[in-house]
């Protein structure tokens, strides 16, 4: 599930059908929202040439190295900050269509 998370959130720039279909159940949406936190705390030790062995996504190292270039170090930690606080609204019950949807858009914006 893990790839296909990241798939669908990085890669699927249109992927409404995925987050009808997670949007109903809140630890689908947690399990998601932990992974895209790994993943772009990932990338920002690819940027800054950390050991690979360091890495939750180890296996995607290849993909890592390719995304590295297209992100500036502002965005990667605005993108983090828009999934740690989508992961505590959810906790209150908030419009997760909207919190997930401005994520994607976040990782979209290039």
């Amino acid at each position: 599930r893990k790839n296909e998370i990241i798939n669908n959130f990085v890669y699927g720039h249109s992927s409404d059908e995925y987050l009808e279909n997670i949007i109903p159940d809140k630890e689908k949406i947690r399990e998601a929202l932990a992974i895209l936190f790994g993943w772009f705390r990932d990338l920002i030790l690819v940027k800054l040439g950390v050991d690979g062995i360091r890495l939750i996504n180890l296996d995607r190292l290849k993909d890592l190295e390719k995304l590295k270039g297209q992100y500036s170090f502002d965005e990667l930690e605005e993108t983090i900050a828009q999934i740690v606080k989508t992961s505590q609204s959810l906790e209150d019950n908030f419009n997760m269509k909207i919190a997930l949807t401005l994520i994607k858009e976040i990782i979209w914006r290039k």
